[in-house]
């Protein structure tokens, strides 16, 4: 595939863009962030992973913490992109997939959260790609299973995640790209940097 440079172009010139990577543990967000970096776009890794293994899940108020501290981290970020003039950024997770989350650990978050994100759709362009996998891929690539605070099986777990991001799609009547993450990850880059190309926000 030939290499592709970032184009410093705006789908819209007043309100950043912000192409959101969602989907299960082992689904590749990260290794297709770090490829679009590559091509020259900001990218963002998932805040949570820099606090999970700080978090006691057995303390229903570290647990609160956690949740709520994401989504101040996240709301601070994206206010970041508006004051630094940021045109185009890849985020891993975003807001969707961290309400997802808070949905099965802390619902009053999850609310609180919801009614925030209604402001930040209309302050950005977001641009979602759902990274979807099947049990077999999860089970290839999961090495070690994630701190979680649950006793039920983690492919469970993260099927519930999917459902509740999806749930939330329809919820907030929110298009999205469904992209097939079991293929090689050449191959989900070529789907995405495709669909990139299209809106112009990646050039040949």
């Amino acid at each position: 595939m030939p290499r592709i440079v970032y184009a410093l172009l705006k789908l819209n010139k007043e309100k950043p863009t912000i192409i959101c990577l969602l989907g299960i543990h082992t689904s590749g967000k990260t290794t297709i962030g770090e490829k679009l970096h590559s091509l020259g776009l900001p990218y963002y890794l998932e805040i949570g992973n820099e606090l999970i293994q700080t978090v006691d899940f057995n303390s229903p108020e570290k647990v609160l913490w956690f949740d709520r501290e994401i989504m101040k981290r996240e709301l601070e970020r994206d206010d970041s992109f508006l004051s630094n003039g940021v045109n185009v950024a890849v985020v891993e997770t975003w807001h969707i997939g961290n309400i997802a989350y808070a949905e099965i650990r802390t619902p009053s978050v999850a609310n609180e959260y919801k009614a925030l994100l209604k402001e930040q759709l209309n302050k950005y362009n977001p641009l979602f790609f759902f990274l979807d996998i099947d049990e077999k891929t999860f089970r290839e690539r999961a090495n070690e299973p994630v701190p979680l605070g649950i006793e039920e099986n983690q492919f469970t777990f993260y099927q519930n995640i999917r459902n509740n991001i999806l749930s939330l799609f329809k919820e907030f009547n929110i298009d999205y790209y469904s992209i097939d993450a079991n293929q090689e990850m050449d191959k989900v880059m070529k789907d995405i940097s495709g669909i990139l190309l299209s809106k112009n926000i990646l050039a040949a």
